[in-house]
């Protein structure tokens, strides 16, 4: 069997990783393409570049379209996708060679109607990092077939990123759509609705999928009470969707967990990478959003033990927001400090390392 993969890549001013990232799947081992390159009205030269690949690779179909968003990118490519499996690739990212060569053997042989994988982070110097599991991570792979249990749900919906699986076309194609109306977390929201079109799916812990941090990322060139916003609204639509699925009270839990440490992540290492605001500025930001009914109500009646560190430490000193919000960042930045140094001395001792050896 060799099904056609169509492979969607919303592009948007991505001029600059743009090559790397189309170099990474026309190079796939697996040959039976689609490309959807949807260019989303972007400014820069990213549109020209999608041609300009596109002129050899007769595999590559440009969409030009007006700006949408990511969402609405994805869903010009979703329907366009004449492919019998489906996967999201974003433009400033990479994938490893054999990525659809392994998911698509894994999904015939294991007859199942997703795969899902790890992912890694990496920066402009290639020092690729791993990412700490959302969900215990195995050493081999896991047939899940009963998606019932919630250690099924806890794997699937672990990573929110609909960029780490490959889905079967039939399961996508009429019957879901990425919300246009927001434009964070907007992965997790479409695999909430996913997780009702699948009847199994095999979770395996390759790491397929490289994620580049970039200090241009929209969550650090955004207005700071523009991205609460964005974010609440996004919670708002995935407790909708979450409660249409019919899930279990846990998972709505969950949920609020994870929007309360988006919130205190905002006012914590977002409010500071505006250096533009001043003392003031920052105090009125931070009492606007803990006074909003969104943030009260997830913080209403959370378990702090299962909370990150930032969230832990913002909740036990949330009588004193100012104080937390200035005390986490202070941590932070002491942190981030002492592991510069580590690096420097780590990089030191390994010249000193190699001088001594060519020495003798």
């Amino acid at each position: 069997m060799n099904p056609k993969i169509s492979v969607i890549i919303p592009v948007y001013k991505v001029e600059s990783y743009l090559r790397q990232c189309l170099d990474s799947v026309v190079n796939q081992t697996y040959h039976n393409l689609q490309i959807l390159l949807v260019d989303d009205g972007s400014p820069d030269n990213s549109g020209a570049i999608c041609d300009e690949y596109a002129s050899r690779d007769d595999r590559i179909v440009v969409i030009h379209k007006n700006n949408g968003g990511v969402s609405s990118a994805r869903n010009a490519g979703i329907n366009a996708a004449t492919g019998e499996w489906i996967y999201f690739v974003d433009a400033d990212d990479q994938i490893e060679p054999e990525t659809l060569e392994i998911c698509i053997q894994k999904a015939i042989k294991a007859n199942v109607d997703l795969v899902l994988f790890e992912l890694d982070q990496f920066d402009k110097k290639k020092h690729f990092t791993p990412l700490l599991p959302k969900a215990p991570k195995s050493d081999h792979d896991i047939l899940y077939d009963d998606l019932n249990d919630l250690n099924s749900f806890a794997r699937f919906i672990s990573w929110g990123s609909m960029c780490i699986c490959l889905e079967k076309a039939s399961s996508v194609k009429g019957r879901l759509s990425f919300n246009e109306t927001i434009s964070v977390a907007e992965d997790t929201e479409f695999k909430l609705k996913l997780y009702q079109c699948i009847d199994s799916f095999l979770y395996t812990p390759l790491v397929l999928y490289h994620y580049r941090v970039t200090p241009n990322s929209a969550s650090t060139n955004r207005d700071v009470l523009s991205l609460f916003y964005s974010r609440a609204a996004a919670h708002t639509a995935i407790r909708e969707a979450i409660i249409a699925g019919e899930y279990p009270a846990d998972v709505l839990k969950l949920e609020d967990r994870r929007a309360f440490e988006a919130f205190v992540r905002v006012l914590t290492v977002n409010l500071f990478g505006s250096a533009s605001l001043g003392y003031a500025q920052k105090r009125e930001i931070i009492f606007t959003v803990i006074n909003t009914d969104v943030f009260k109500s997830v913080s209403s009646e959370l378990d702090q033990h299962f909370l990150d560190i930032r969230a832990n430490i913002f909740f036990r000193l949330k009588r004193c927001p100012i104080f937390a919000v200035y005390f986490i960042h202070a941590l932070k930045e002491m942190l981030d400090g002492i592991r510069t140094i580590r690096s420097r001395l780590k990089g030191r001792s390994a010249n000193a390392k190699t001088k001594d050896t060519k020495s003798k």
